[in-house]
């Protein structure tokens, strides 16, 4: 509107016969002119351009005329990209609205030709309406999902896994001394071993008598565990817990249900995997002598009445950090490593003196 303005008005002043000398000499019917009445023309002129509409301003001479081409062929570019961008949006959720309702009918016609009890079906129906029927609920992206990963070398490859998986699985002691012991060993267990998955709220991660394979690491959300077959006495699952670690070190049942609370980001280590992985790397022998320990420990406290210990959230941090160093003691004795290393192996000095975080370091080895 100002340019439009300011050209009409400079081309009066130059040499008159632009839109603004047109105007002033009409007299506006009979009304007196001034700035304001000007600028809302122009204004009125300008809206015209970008919509289907028309006014009696129009283009007096070449200036104006060229101005007025340029400013369509702008309009028309917006115009068609504005109705676009409205015409996807409102094809976006009339889809999503149809989509919904097709899964409800779906819901409905499935329970009856199924003939499902009256109580399932309820509790079906209830749980997909508090989650709005939404199949597609956004989640965290994994590496899986990332389809230009696939041409990834296999060293980025490792290097991306590791510093995934590393920080979650350093804590636990076992871990955290094979790390500064064995780098190898731990690249192998990131790179071949572990996955990342997301839950989304009220589903099952495992349940009571089933045969366990993973030990989870929850990272993001909130679960509760239930002790045994019962529903009652339910106990919320701390973050970074190492969830049934007793299936790296012997077969094992998981003894309770875990149910996500809300959505959640869990990390797992395959139990057949690990147990693969071992026999490659020198030490294989220090995780076998862990095992024992950890076995013989879950004997000795269920033998002594405390049967909680036989739950899938028994881990407990200064537990197993006496088993990994009673066991690294056994396995240092067992290779006759000099005294003088035993323990001090595991260190290595960073540059400036002080002692590297394991997952920096092996991060940085295979950089």
């Amino acid at each position: 509107a100002c340019c439009w303005y300011a050209l009409g008005a400079a081309d009066e002043s130059a040499a008159p016969g632009g839109w603004v000398s047109k105007m002033r000499k009409s007299g506006g019917q009979g009304q007196e002119l001034d700035i304001g009445w000007y600028y809302t023309t122009a204004l009125h002129w300008s809206l015209t351009q970008f919509t289907p509409a028309s006014m009696e301003v129009v283009p007096t001479n070449t200036a104006e005329r060229a101005f007025n081409i340029a400013v369509v062929l702008l309009a028309l570019i917006l115009f068609s990209s504005v109705l676009s961008s409205i015409t996807s949006s409102m094809i976006y959720l009339r889809n999503l609205t149809s989509e919904k309702r097709q899964q409800v009918a779906d819901v409905r016609r499935y329970i009856t030709q199924k003939r499902l009890t009256l109580d399932l079906g309820n509790r079906i129906t209830c749980f997909l309406r508090k989650h709005n029927y939404n199949c597609r609920q956004q989640k965290a992206l994994h590496e899986e999902q990332i389809t230009a990963f696939r041409i990834l070398p296999d060293s980025l490859r490792t290097q991306l896994r590791c510093q995934v998986y590393l920080p979650t699985l350093d804590p636990h002691p076992l871990f955290s001394l094979v790390a500064k012991s064995d780098e190898a060993m731990m690249v192998g267990i990131c790179s071949g071993a572990m996955s990342e998955s997301t839950l989304a709220i009220g589903q099952d991660v495992f349940d009571f008598g089933g045969s366990a394979t993973k030990m989870y690491i929850p990272v993001l959300g909130s679960l509760v565990y239930y002790f045994g077959e019962g529903v009652d006495r339910p106990e919320e699952v701390v973050l970074s817990d190492f969830i049934s670690e007793a299936v790296l070190w012997m077969t094992w049942e998981h003894r309770g249900r875990l149910v996500t609370a809300s959505a959640v980001e869990l990390v797992a280590l395959n139990a057949s995997a690990f147990h693969a992985l071992q026999p490659r790397f020198g030490l294989f022998g220090l995780c076998r002598e862990y095992a024992a320990r950890f076995q013989q420990k879950l004997v000795n406290s269920i033998a002594s009445g405390d049967y909680a210990a036989a739950s899938d959230i028994n881990y407990n941090d200064m537990s197993a950090k006496e088993l990994a160093t009673a066991a690294y003691l056994e396995w240092a004795a067992a290779i006759k490593m000099p005294k003088e290393n035993v323990l001090l192996s595991a260190r290595s000095p960073s540059s400036d003196g002080q002692q590297a975080s394991a997952p920096s370091r092996i991060i940085n080895s295979i950089a």
